[in-house]
């Protein structure tokens, strides 16, 4: 399995957004996805179609505090794919993390890493090919520490603003130096830009980005605007919401909406590769203007 963690200690940068179209690219293509959702807001079952009912007596808390209950059971199959499946998170996980730290314990990875390690059982009925880690913006939460120990890839979003690329270094810093401590290499990392709201970087803040002196390579970029995001989670009536990019053909009369679809597919394959240990040729300058082109 590819343990993967989507964090940035920024809030607002789309670390939800990220994970929920990644696993329908990844879905698309045939692949087993588990999202284990350690945020507190519980925004990535509903992102993918779950509604609090389903949730309920089966999330990450509810197993972190029954030990007898069975992690791969307890991972909820989303309405549109049997292929994504989720173990949810709810509230009382931000009053367990205290509870942990608390009790002067560095960090959740035992829990975690029993978790994921029933998944990979041989008799596991249900067995992912890419663990997702949806994390809240505080690398001082315990949970957010174990899937940063826990996971050998680490993405980063980012968004627009000046001191968002201050932020991709913070996040990539701790998460070297978590791992350090336990004596585990530094992660493979990469960033992927997300316009979240109608801004434009500046060609210099952008080549900041794109350097050969900035450490991280840039993975993908997408322009989530509100008319996109809107696309993505409003369907037909009794439909369920799931990503944009879970059966892009349905978004073929929205240019904005495709472009997205194309651009976290591009980065989903960037994302795998990287996970695998295959050189990954991050974007450019030119390619990131042949999509700001097609964005506009």
């Amino acid at each position: 399995m590819n343990l993967i963690a989507v964090h940035s200690n920024k809030g607002g940068v789309g670390k939800t957004t990220c994970v929920t179209h990644l696993a329908g690219v990844l879905a698309g293509v045939g692949m087993r996805v588990l999202v284990i959702d350690l945020d507190s807001q519980a925004n990535a079952a509903v992102q993918l179609g779950l509604d609090h009912a389903a949730i309920r007596g089966r999330s990450i808390e509810a197993l972190l505090e029954d030990p007898d209950l069975d992690a791969v059971a307890s991972a909820l199959p989303t309405p549109w794919s049997d292929d994504v499946r989720v173990i949810a998170s709810d509230t009382s996980l931000r009053l367990l993390s205290k509870q942990i730290v608390a009790d002067g314990q560095d960090s959740a990875r035992p829990w975690l890493q029993e978790i994921v390690e029933e998944f990979a059982e041989p008799d596991s009925a249900w067995t992912p090919g890419v663990v997702l880690f949806d994390t809240p913006p505080s690398t001082y939460d315990p949970f957010v520490q174990a899937a940063l120990e826990l996971a050998d890839t680490l993405i980063i979003p980012s968004g627009t603003q000046r001191h968002d690329i201050d932020a991709v270094l913070r996040a990539y810093e701790d998460a070297r130096l978590l791992r350090q401590a336990i004596g585990k290499p530094e992660p493979a990392a990469g960033v992927i830009l997300q316009m979240l709201r109608e801004t434009t970087l500046t060609m210099m803040e952008l080549e900041q980005y794109l350097s050969d002196e900035f450490p991280l390579p840039m993975l993908g970029w997408t322009a989530l605007t509100e008319r996109v995001r809107e696309a993505a989670y409003t369907m037909a009536d009794g439909e369920s919401a799931r990503p944009l990019t879970w059966q892009p053909e349905r978004h073929a009369s929205s240019r904005p909406a495709t472009n997205v679809c194309w651009n976290y597919t591009e980065f989903a394959h960037r994302v795998i590769s990287m996970a695998n240990g295959v050189p990954v040729e991050p974007m450019s300058m030119p390619d990131f203007r042949q999509r700001a082109t097609l964005a506009a």
